[in-house]
């Protein structure tokens, strides 16, 4: 009877991981409608296009009636993966529904991805899978039970797999694109906003960017300024952002180069013949030496987590002395580089007044 009841429950164990396999490998990206009216604000899906999430707060809050100001989002994931209904890694989704439900009309935007090379996806697939049966065969030797390794880890590591495989494909395998059209596509988001009526001509916006979102943000306001200010852009909010490419190249240590280098640089700046025209500190730098003529340059709010990389923190500090005295540093922002950064009161806070003032 015994051993009856513990095939059960070793059944019951494997089909309750499988269900939470399949559901992390295709649940959560398919499952909100186009639009949704809930409480505090409206969310709006792919409006006016894939490329565009909104959440438009039923009552906006007076400042940011009154400043007519909207919070532009750009996700990170290494300019190759994320997106901006992501629920994992950088938040994308609770930043929209918390900032839209504190009265600020938020707009969270993807672009095309950078397309990682075969051998690349694969060893990301056989790490994710690898994490969970090191640590099953770890529990099966101090439980001495084989079934924990077989009936639980197993299926949750071949679901994070596929939750892997399955969002680069969808990601990245369909458009693959260089930094230049990754910007090309923010702008021309934005422009599309303005021209369609889905925000008013008076309205300004705040440019907020994590990781590689953070460079993309900055680069979309350096570009802007180089096209005449064609957009109304107020402020940019970089968090453990990348703002020196060429020092990512040089600087970071030998044992994580050449891993930053294959997996983010290679295949997202490697067809440029000149790295500098798509880093931020380089441009700014010409711009205040005159090399790029005169340019006011917006606001900029630089934010950095407790667990960032030492080179992202290094070059937070280096860009924000460049930028003076048009730049606010924040450190110590929550604690981990991901959701755990994202999830931080204080960032939304930081988020929120930025959007007040």
């Amino acid at each position: 009877m015994f051993d009856n009841r513990t095939k059960m429950a070793n059944l019951f164990a494997s089909l309750f991981a499988s269900l939470y396999a399949v559901v992390i490998a295709f649940g959560f990206q398919f499952f909100d409608p186009i639009q949704r009216v809930l409480g505090r604000y409206t969310f709006v899906e792919n409006s006016p296009n894939r490329y565009v999430d909104r959440y438009v707060p039923s009552v906006l809050t007076t400042k940011a009636s009154n400043n007519k100001t909207i919070l532009v989002f750009i996700h990170g994931g290494g300019w190759h993966s994320g997106d901006k209904d992501d629920k994992f890694f950088v938040g994308s989704a609770f930043l929209g529904r918390e900032l839209a439900s504190r009265g600020i009309h938020t707009i969270l935007m993807t672009y095309p991805r950078s397309k990682l090379p075969l051998p690349a996806i694969a060893l990301i697939l056989c790490a994710t899978m690898g994490l969970p049966l090191l640590l099953g065969a770890l529990l099966s030797c101090i439980m001495f039970s084989f079934d924990v390794w077989l009936h639980v880890m197993i299926p949750l590591g071949v679901g994070l797999s596929l939750m892997i495989y399955f969002r680069e494909i969808r990601t990245a395998g369909s458009e693959p694109a260089d930094i230049s059209a990754q910007v090309d596509t923010i702008c021309t988001n934005l422009q599309q906003l303005r021209s369609q009526g889905l925000v008013s001509l008076g309205d300004r916006f705040v440019l907020a960017g994590h990781s590689a979102g953070g460079h993309l943000a900055t680069m979309v306001a350096l570009r802007n300024i180089s096209t005449g200010n064609t957009l109304p852009i107020a402020k940019v909010i970089g968090i453990s952002g990348v703002y020196d490419i060429v020092s990512l190249y040089t600087r970071v240590e030998s044992i994580v180069r050449p891993f930053v280098k294959y997996f983010c640089l290679d295949p997202t700046f490697g067809t440029l013949t000149d790295l500098t025209q798509f880093s931020p500190q380089q441009l700014v730098s010409q711009m205040n030496r005159g090399f790029v003529g005169s340019a006011v340059l917006p606001w900029f709010t630089l934010i950095s987590a407790g667990c960032d990389h030492p080179e992202l923190i290094r070059q937070a500090d280096a860009f924000a002395k460049i930028l003076e005295p048009r730049c606010i540093q924040h450190k110590n922002v929550g604690f981990g580089h991901g959701l755990g950064l994202i999830s931080c009161e204080k960032l939304i806070s930081i988020l929120e007044n930025s959007c007040n003032e």
